[in-house]
Protein backbone atom coordinates (compact mmCIF):
# COMPACT_ATOMS: atom_id res chain seq x y z
CA UNK A 1 0.00 0.00 0.00
CA UNK A 2 2.81 2.42 0.86
CA UNK A 3 4.45 1.56 -2.43
CA UNK A 4 1.25 2.41 -4.30
CA UNK A 5 0.91 5.76 -2.47
CA UNK A 6 4.54 6.60 -3.16
CA UNK A 7 4.17 5.62 -6.81
CA UNK A 8 0.99 7.69 -7.25
CA UNK A 9 2.57 10.65 -5.46
CA UNK A 10 5.68 10.52 -7.69
CA UNK A 11 3.50 10.25 -10.85
CA UNK A 12 1.44 13.22 -9.65
CA UNK A 13 4.56 15.33 -8.95
CA UNK A 14 6.13 14.36 -12.29
CA UNK A 15 2.95 15.29 -14.16
CA UNK A 16 2.72 18.62 -12.30
CA UNK A 17 6.35 19.46 -13.06
CA UNK A 18 5.91 18.61 -16.75
CA UNK A 19 2.76 20.73 -16.92
CA UNK A 20 4.49 23.73 -15.35
CA UNK A 21 7.58 23.38 -17.53
CA UNK A 22 5.44 23.38 -20.66
CA UNK A 23 3.14 26.18 -19.47
CA UNK A 24 5.89 28.64 -18.51
CA UNK A 25 8.84 28.60 -20.91
CA UNK A 26 12.11 29.94 -19.58
CA UNK A 27 12.94 33.48 -20.64
CA UNK A 28 16.03 33.76 -22.84
CA UNK A 29 19.41 34.71 -21.45
CA UNK A 30 20.96 37.82 -22.94
CA UNK A 31 24.71 38.26 -22.74
CA UNK A 32 26.00 41.67 -23.76
CA UNK A 33 29.75 41.91 -24.22
CA UNK A 34 30.73 45.54 -23.92
CA UNK A 35 34.46 46.17 -24.29
CA UNK A 36 36.66 49.18 -24.87
CA UNK A 37 38.60 49.16 -28.14
CA UNK A 38 37.07 45.91 -29.36
CA UNK A 39 36.56 45.92 -33.11
CA UNK A 40 34.01 43.86 -35.02
CA UNK A 41 36.69 41.53 -36.39
CA UNK A 42 38.63 41.05 -33.15
CA UNK A 43 36.86 37.86 -32.07
CA UNK A 44 36.92 34.44 -33.71
CA UNK A 45 33.23 34.14 -34.60
CA UNK A 46 33.58 37.26 -36.76
CA UNK A 47 36.68 36.02 -38.56
CA UNK A 48 39.65 37.00 -36.40
CA UNK A 49 42.71 34.87 -36.99
CA UNK A 50 44.85 36.87 -34.56
CA UNK A 51 42.81 36.41 -31.39
CA UNK A 52 41.49 33.10 -30.05
CA UNK A 53 38.11 33.46 -28.36
CA UNK A 54 36.83 29.87 -28.07
CA UNK A 55 34.21 30.52 -25.37
CA UNK A 56 32.70 33.49 -27.20
CA UNK A 57 32.80 31.48 -30.45
CA UNK A 58 30.89 28.66 -28.76
CA UNK A 59 28.23 31.05 -27.44
CA UNK A 60 27.87 32.46 -30.96
CA UNK A 61 27.47 28.97 -32.46
CA UNK A 62 24.91 27.84 -29.89
CA UNK A 63 22.98 31.09 -29.63
CA UNK A 64 22.06 34.11 -31.68
CA UNK A 65 24.39 36.86 -32.87
CA UNK A 66 22.96 40.34 -33.21
CA UNK A 67 25.21 42.10 -35.69
CA UNK A 68 23.48 45.42 -36.34
CA UNK A 69 23.25 47.99 -33.58
CA UNK A 70 23.60 51.66 -32.73
CA UNK A 71 25.71 53.19 -30.01
CA UNK A 72 24.74 56.43 -28.32
CA UNK A 73 28.33 57.60 -28.23
CA UNK A 74 31.69 56.69 -29.72
CA UNK A 75 33.49 56.52 -26.37
CA UNK A 76 33.06 54.10 -23.49
CA UNK A 77 31.67 55.96 -20.48
CA UNK A 78 28.65 57.65 -22.11
CA UNK A 79 27.75 54.54 -24.09
CA UNK A 80 28.00 52.41 -20.93
CA UNK A 81 25.72 54.84 -19.09
CA UNK A 82 23.17 54.51 -21.91
CA UNK A 83 23.31 50.73 -21.74
CA UNK A 84 22.85 50.71 -17.97
CA UNK A 85 20.17 53.41 -17.69
CA UNK A 86 18.32 53.28 -21.00
CA UNK A 87 18.80 57.04 -21.35
CA UNK A 88 20.79 59.15 -23.75
CA UNK A 89 24.12 60.17 -22.16
CA UNK A 90 23.15 63.84 -22.00
CA UNK A 91 20.15 62.97 -19.79
CA UNK A 92 22.45 61.46 -17.16
CA UNK A 93 25.05 64.27 -17.39
CA UNK A 94 27.69 62.24 -19.20
CA UNK A 95 28.62 64.83 -21.81
CA UNK A 96 29.78 67.75 -19.76
CA UNK A 97 33.41 67.10 -20.63
CA UNK A 98 35.86 64.46 -21.78
CA UNK A 99 39.31 64.46 -20.23
CA UNK A 100 42.37 63.38 -22.19
CA UNK A 101 45.12 62.00 -19.99
CA UNK A 102 48.51 60.78 -21.14
CA UNK A 103 49.77 58.51 -18.41
CA UNK A 104 49.15 60.59 -15.28
CA UNK A 105 49.00 64.02 -16.93
CA UNK A 106 45.81 65.82 -17.97
CA UNK A 107 46.60 67.16 -21.43
CA UNK A 108 43.30 68.19 -23.00
CA UNK A 109 39.61 68.69 -22.23
CA UNK A 110 36.71 68.46 -24.68
CA UNK A 111 33.51 70.36 -23.92
CA UNK A 112 30.81 70.37 -26.57
CA UNK A 113 32.44 71.17 -29.92
CA UNK A 114 35.50 72.66 -28.22
CA UNK A 115 38.74 70.90 -27.36
CA UNK A 116 41.35 72.69 -25.30
CA UNK A 117 44.90 71.37 -25.22
CA UNK A 118 46.11 72.67 -21.88
CA UNK A 119 49.26 74.72 -21.46
CA UNK A 120 52.07 72.49 -20.22
CA UNK A 121 55.80 72.00 -20.16
CA UNK A 122 57.09 69.44 -22.62
CA UNK A 123 59.99 67.50 -21.08
CA UNK A 124 63.49 67.47 -22.48
CA UNK A 125 63.99 64.70 -25.01
CA UNK A 126 67.41 63.88 -26.34
CA UNK A 127 68.90 67.10 -27.70
CA UNK A 128 65.56 68.93 -27.60
CA UNK A 129 65.32 71.15 -24.50
CA UNK A 130 62.24 71.33 -22.30
CA UNK A 131 59.77 73.88 -23.67
CA UNK A 132 56.52 75.59 -22.78
CA UNK A 133 53.54 74.63 -24.92
CA UNK A 134 50.74 77.23 -24.82
CA UNK A 135 47.04 76.37 -24.54
CA UNK A 136 45.40 75.63 -27.91
CA UNK A 137 41.66 75.69 -28.57
CA UNK A 138 39.94 73.98 -31.50
CA UNK A 139 36.34 73.84 -32.69
CA UNK A 140 36.07 70.17 -33.66
CA UNK A 141 32.77 70.69 -35.50
CA UNK A 142 34.55 72.95 -37.99
CA UNK A 143 38.15 71.74 -37.68
CA UNK A 144 38.39 68.02 -36.93
CA UNK A 145 42.09 68.06 -37.85
CA UNK A 146 42.82 70.54 -35.04
CA UNK A 147 44.74 72.85 -37.37
CA UNK A 148 43.35 76.32 -36.50
CA UNK A 149 44.08 77.50 -32.94
CA UNK A 150 41.20 79.69 -31.72
CA UNK A 151 42.42 80.31 -28.15
CA UNK A 152 43.07 84.04 -28.66
CA UNK A 153 39.67 84.54 -30.33
CA UNK A 154 37.66 82.82 -27.54
CA UNK A 155 39.25 83.57 -24.13
CA UNK A 156 35.92 83.02 -22.33
CA UNK A 157 35.70 79.44 -23.68
CA UNK A 158 39.32 78.81 -22.69
CA UNK A 159 38.53 80.04 -19.15
CA UNK A 160 35.37 77.88 -18.96
CA UNK A 161 37.23 74.73 -20.05
CA UNK A 162 40.15 75.50 -17.72
CA UNK A 163 37.62 75.47 -14.84
CA UNK A 164 36.54 71.97 -15.96
CA UNK A 165 40.22 70.95 -16.06
CA UNK A 166 40.74 72.26 -12.51
CA UNK A 167 37.73 70.22 -11.37
CA UNK A 168 39.17 67.11 -13.06
CA UNK A 169 42.53 67.67 -11.38
CA UNK A 170 40.82 67.86 -7.99
CA UNK A 171 38.82 64.71 -8.69
CA UNK A 172 41.15 62.56 -10.80
CA UNK A 173 44.56 64.09 -10.15
CA UNK A 174 47.29 65.32 -12.42
CA UNK A 175 51.03 64.81 -12.60
CA UNK A 176 52.35 65.25 -9.06
CA UNK A 177 48.89 66.05 -7.63
CA UNK A 178 46.73 63.25 -6.19
CA UNK A 179 43.00 63.45 -6.89
CA UNK A 180 40.25 62.86 -4.33
CA UNK A 181 38.91 59.87 -6.31
CA UNK A 182 42.13 58.74 -7.95
CA UNK A 183 42.73 55.01 -7.77
CA UNK A 184 46.21 53.95 -6.67
CA UNK A 185 48.36 52.20 -9.22
CA UNK A 186 48.34 48.46 -8.72
CA UNK A 187 51.39 46.31 -8.12
CA UNK A 188 51.66 42.55 -8.36
CA UNK A 189 54.70 41.30 -6.45
CA UNK A 190 54.52 37.73 -7.78
CA UNK A 191 52.86 37.81 -11.22
CA UNK A 192 51.65 34.44 -12.49
CA UNK A 193 48.62 33.00 -14.30
CA UNK A 194 45.45 32.73 -12.26
CA UNK A 195 44.92 29.07 -13.15
CA UNK A 196 45.26 26.23 -10.66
Amino acid sequence: MRFLHAFLLSVLLLTASLATSQAAPRPPNYIVIFCDDLGYGHIGCFGSENHRTPHIDRMAREGMRLTSFYSTCGVCTPSRSSLMTGCYPRRVNMHEAFYYYFRDQLQAVRHGPWKLHLARTAPKRGNTPAREIPARLYNLDEDIAESVNLAEDHPQIVAQIEKLAARARTDLGDRGQAGAHQRPAGHVSDPRPLTR
